[in-house]
């Protein structure tokens, strides 16, 4: 499967941040 995902850009998008480590447990739950 494939997929794209499109982000608004904002100052954190633009210098490629990445979100904070709950964030991602939360979405890394949320898909499995």
């Amino acid at each position: 499967m494939r997929f794209m995902v499109l982000v608004k850009a904002d100052k954190n998008s633009e210098a490629g941040v990445l979100p904070d480590t709950k964030l991602l447990t939360e979405m890394g739950k949320f898909n499995e």
